[in-house]
């Protein structure tokens, strides 16, 4: 039986199996980061927009993959947001939701961006949405 290559194309068939080469990471690989976060309390509108329009304008041809399901104050149902680089497809209400938990979900998937950076980026976000969050309900009661 051949030994399997560390080189990926010289098993095209697939017929030997292959491994990588220990230790060595494809460059390609390196250079992509994902950063998500649950934040519990609903989001105040303008400031995801705000985080969004801002991750775009900074960052959006590297970021390969955007989407979440976020809950907004004061909306009973959430949405979905999708979208790559400056391209986002209209956010989606979740119709057929079925109620309970109220936290938002974010991923991003980017390209020569620093992990620190990206998920930095999403901690900012839930800090900002908990404290306008107090000044807005001080008692910490979020409405349904």
């Amino acid at each position: 039986m051949p030994v399997p290559s560390a080189d990926p194309f010289s098993n095209l068939t697939g017929v030997v199996p292959s491994k990588p080469a220990p230790g060595r990471m494809s460059a390609h690989d390196a250079r992509i980061c994902t950063a998500s976060i649950v934040i519990e309390e609903p989001l105040d509108g303008d400031l995801f927009d705000e985080w969004l329009n801002s991750l775009v304008a900074m960052r959006g041809r590297n970021i390969l993959r955007a989407k979440g399901i976020v809950f907004l104050q004061d909306i009973r149902l959430p949405f979905v947001f999708h979208g790559v680089q400056q391209i986002f497809n209209p956010p989606m209400p979740l119709l057929n939701w079925p109620g309970g938990a109220r936290h938002s979900r974010i991923v991003i998937i980017a390209r020569d961006v620093r992990l620190r950076e990206l998920q930095g980026s999403l901690e900012a976000l839930a800090r900002a949405n908990a404290t306008r969050s107090a000044l807005r309900n001080p008692d910490g009661v979020f409405g349904s």
